[in-house]
């Protein structure tokens, strides 16, 4: 044994070095710290209120087509029904989990770079204008149409909802009708949420694509997303 060849004190020092280890190990494995990276970057936050109903995919572009080095995604919304909504961040052929209601959120998933997340402060991060990013569904109609062929997987509800929705279309204001209904419907809200797009790394596409996973009978309401890019 190496041990034996140690006189006492030698003996002490590496037992000493052996529980000190151990000590820090086990305290970062319970406790799970939080840590903040500081990646400098400027942040942008989008109101959407966008309703997706099934599974469909978004665009997010930079202007002028320019390369756009995203560092970080969040997004918040509701969810009315209790199917499962996965919420992924693509570019080119990876794809990243933003929010899924399946799946709890990482222990350190505030490892971020993102210091909007741990501290609430926006101050020492501006805000970019609202035209330098511009993020836009594929397609013209923002809120879908159900589909009659499904319509007995929504509650009661919604059923009753969608009726009335195709008499409010004809005066032009489904989506803010809709979006007041979802709001205020029971359901499950989630807020600034992040799962493996807290930190990102060689993201540098002029284009993204959102990708929504949304199962039958269930409404997303995506209210706003926040996301950093490097400076």
């Amino acid at each position: 044994m190496v041990l034996d060849s140690l006189n006492r004190w030698e003996k002490a020092s590496v037992i000493a070095v052996f529980l000190f280890l151990s000590f820090t190990f086990t305290f970062l494995f319970v406790s799970k710290p939080s840590v903040t990276g500081h990646v400098p970057a400027l942040y942008s936050m989008e109101d959407l209120e966008v309703i997706v109903l099934d599974d469909q995919v978004y665009s997010l572009s930079s202007k002028d087509s320019q390369p756009l080095p995203i560092k970080s995604m969040m997004v918040s919304g509701k969810i009315v029904g209790e199917g499962s909504v996965n919420i992924y961040l693509k570019h080119e052929e990876e794809s990243y989990l933003i929010y899924s209601n399946e799946q709890e959120k990482p222990s350190l998933s505030a490892i971020t770079g993102f210091a909007v997340k741990e501290t609430g402060d926006t101050e020492s991060n501006p805000f970019l204008a609202s035209d330098d990013i511009i993020f836009s569904l594929k397609g013209e109609d923002i809120l879908p149409e159900f589909d009659q062929r499904c319509e007995d997987q929504y509650s009661k509800d919604i059923q009753a909802f969608a009726a009335l929705l195709e008499e409010e279309k004809k005066h032009g204001q489904d989506k803010e009708v809709f979006v007041d209904f979802v709001k205020n419907t029971e359901g499950l809200e989630f807020k600034d949420e992040c799962i493996d797009t807290c930190a990102l790394f060689g993201m540098n596409g002029c284009t993204y694509d959102f990708v929504f996973d949304v199962e039958k009978g269930t409404i997303l309401l995506l209210d706003k997303i926040i996301y950093s890019v490097e400076k």
